[in-house]
């Protein structure tokens, strides 16, 4: 806006000092007709304002596109599922999941593929990023990454109903040797059995769990559940 207020005070002064009540008067010229330069600037200016506020807006958005991944180094992939109203984060690589608890490595990206099974949410971790709404039968994406150890608070942040105030969950970025620790941990807990999701599919707050095991294709299988007959699932994805 700057630049812009500092042309309109320029220009007030320009055409204040150019009409001014003067003797003898200024040039008369009755049968000009039209102004290349005056045209020039009355477009020209607005112009160049437009692409370069456009120009920015279009950097700054894929600079902050919360799907765009981070670094170079491959993220840690985790599957997020949302209930009412507690998350479950399913670790494909580590074949763990835990419910209410997102533990990760500081300095490798994290990348969570989100659904529900239940009312529509909204993940938000806010000392590392946006959020990002997690839809039944539909598949959205999250990039995250810490930077030094930390114990956060990620929540929901979409009301969707009367428990909405409790869908929140603990994270931490432990250094990568505590990472390996915990995954070790927790893999020696108890299965993930049915009915351990029939209690995640009923309406209600959870208190945190870990789990050291999970079905196989969990994640697909909700996602599934939710699909049309001609299976469309959107999901971004970067080169």
């Amino acid at each position: 806006m700057l630049p812009v207020l500092v042309v309109v005070v320029l220009a007030i002064g320009i055409i204040a000092w150019r009409f001014r009540a003067r003797t003898p008067v200024g040039r008369h010229t009755p049968d000009a007709d039209g102004s290349r330069p005056l045209e020039l600037a009355i477009w020209g200016l607005p112009s160049a304002i437009v692409i370069a506020i456009g120009l920015l807006v279009l950097t700054s958005t894929r600079a902050l596109d919360p799907t765009r991944p981070i670094g170079d180094e491959p993220p840690i992939e985790v599957e997020v599922i949302s209930y009412d109203w507690k998350y479950l984060f399913l670790y494909p690589e580590e074949g763990i999941a835990s419910v209410n608890t997102l533990v990760f490595p500081v300095g490798r990206p994290i990348r969570l593929r989100m659904t529900s099974d239940a009312t529509m949410s909204a993940l938000m971790v806010p000392a590392l990023g946006g959020q990002i709404y997690a839809m039944a039968g539909m598949v959205t994406v999250l990039n995250l990454e810490a930077l030094e150890p930390a114990v956060l608070e990620g929540r929901n942040a979409l009301y969707n109903g009367d428990g909405f105030v409790n869908q929140h969950f603990r994270v931490q970025a432990l250094p990568p040797d505590d990472f390996e620790q915990w995954v070790a941990a927790a893999r020696s807990e108890p299965a993930l059995g049915d009915g351990a999701l029939r209690d995640l599919r009923r309406s209600g707050p959870a208190d945190p769990e870990i789990f050291g095991s999970y079905p196989a294709g969990l994640f697909e299988t909700v996602l599934d559940r939710y699909a049309s007959p001609v299976k469309i699932v959107q999901e971004r994805r970067h080169p």
